[in-house]
């Protein structure tokens, strides 16, 4: 007798039967099989047609996760949570921190300053630029601080955004400078964040904003020191 027992899927069917001795009567018997086989392998079709291709389907079956794919395109690498946390960079020489090769996808940049000392008191400056390099005009905004003493102190600039205005050697800057692209057909982005110094005579925090657009997709930043030269600290940036 060539009729399998306790059917329930696909892999079940025994791929031999029927067997060329079975019985004409059996045929129904087989029919139902393959019946509960295919229904109980895809319960969950329905009346619908399944259009996807063989390959389709294949490349769908090396996703892993939870993610739920309803015709979109992913460009970006980074599916966890779209965060993208970059190794942080020593700020301990030179008097510039360049960061490039930042993607093209990217809406928003959170840059992380720990403890950065420099060996002077001029100010912290800020940039952005596309493929074309770090670009030292067009900027709009400003920054300001109230010190320990109570002094507010404020500034603009048109060639970068001012994060701080040191007040002494000893002082090391903490904070946080924040990107968003606020229009992406003029490549404006949005500038702004709240650093304090610590470390001197005195206790300062300072805020900035500002906007700059760029010819073509942001890529990279810098942060510099003018002529003074970077010796201690980090900084490190998330990507989204």
């Amino acid at each position: 007798m060539g009729v399998e027992a306790g059917v329930g899927y696909i892999d079940d069917l025994v791929v031999t039967n029927p067997e060329s001795t079975d019985v004409v009567a059996e045929g129904d018997d087989h029919l139902r099989l393959t019946k509960a086989a295919v229904k109980g392998s895809f319960t969950s079709l329905g009346r619908e047609a399944v259009t996807k291709t063989a390959a389709e389907i294949n490349d769908l079956a090396t996703i892993t996760g939870t993610e739920t794919l309803t015709n979109k395109t992913l460009t970006s690498p980074i599916i966890n949570g779209g965060l993208q946390l970059q190794t942080s960079v020593a700020s301990t020489s030179g008097s510039t921190i360049d960061v490039s090769g930042i993607p093209s996808w990217v809406k928003k940049i959170s840059i992380n300053l720990m403890s950065v000392k420099t060996s002077g008191t001029l100010p912290y400056l800020f940039r952005i630029g596309d493929s074309g390099g770090i670009e030292s005009n067009g900027y709009v905004g400003g920054y300001g601080g109230v010190t320990s003493g109570g002094f507010a102190l404020q500034s603009t600039a048109t060639s970068a955004i001012g994060l701080h205005r040191i007040t002494n050697i000893e002082d090391e800057i903490t904070g946080h400078i924040f990107l968003t692209l606020s229009n992406e057909s003029t490549n404006t982005w949005l500038i702004s964040g709240t650093v304090s110094s610590t470390g001197g005579s005195t206790t300062e925090t300072w805020n900035f904003s500002g906007t700059k657009s760029l010819t073509t997709v942001l890529d990279r930043f810098q942060i510099s020191c003018s002529t003074d030269t970077f010796n201690a600290g980090s900084i490190s940036a998330v990507y989204e």
